[in-house]
């Protein structure tokens, strides 16, 4: 069962959402989903069948290319990062970070209209989508997004739940070299490695820091 922002049963399996406005300045497509096993996959619109974050049942984690693109592209070890969450308690897996200077107008695929779009951050201000797992499901909706945080949506399966929640954070100078170091990493892609660089593609940069796990969404250039 999925249920997205306002608590209302999501169509599919999953949940969508978008920092921004669909006619204006925006991010990319998120979608979080899982089967009935208790295992939850993430992945970017921009990165559709070509790279997924992986959170199983048994607490191994990983970034990755998908096994279809790794297997057309002839590579055999596919996995970018590897880590390990609790299984019992619900624990932080992942955090989505996306600067407010980062977000562009370009145009909306039509599949994408059903996501949620969460309120843009200030232009000194960054988005944060932060997606817990756990073995038991919150008690009440402060606990699945402590406030002032709000709640994107919840993913219900047999063994296990996923929330998503969303809140924005002030730039100040350590976020700013954060933004920096991963800004770096992304234009250290040679330009024939990557898609043209236009206002609707956006970069992805996975980083880590002991535990903790972050997906930088980045936009090409100023």
């Amino acid at each position: 069962m999925a249920l997205q922002l306002g608590l209302k049963r999501s169509r599919g399996n999953g949940i969508r959402w978008g920092i921004g406005m669909p006619d204006g300045p925006r991010g990319s497509i998120w979608r979080l989903w899982g089967n009935k096993k208790g295992d939850f996959y993430l992945a970017v619109r921009i990165m559709g069948g070509i790279l997924k974050t992986s959170f199983h049942k048994d607490g191994n984690c990983h970034s990755g290319l998908t096994g279809p693109f790794a297997k057309a592209q002839g590579v055999k070890w596919r996995h970018m990062d590897r880590w390990r969450v609790d299984t019992q308690d619900a624990a932080r897996v992942i955090q989505v970070l996306t600067p407010g200077p980062d977000l562009r107008t370009f145009d909306l695929a039509k599949s994408a209209k059903d996501a949620a779009w969460l309120p843009p951050p200030s232009r000194d201000h960054l988005a944060v989508v932060t997606v817990f797992i756990s073995a038991r499901p919150p008690n009440d909706l402060a606990t699945l997004a402590p406030p002032p945080s709000q709640p994107i949506g919840i993913l219900a399966t047999r063994t296990r739940f996923c929330w998503a929640v969303y809140a924005t954070n002030p730039i100040d100078a350590k976020v700013q070299s954060h933004i920096d170091k991963a800004r770096s990493a992304l234009e250290a892609i040679p330009p024939e490695a990557s898609a043209p660089r236009q206002p609707g593609i956006r970069g992805l940069v996975i980083a880590s820091n002991g535990s903790d796990r972050t997906l930088w969404e980045l936009a090409w250039g100023s």
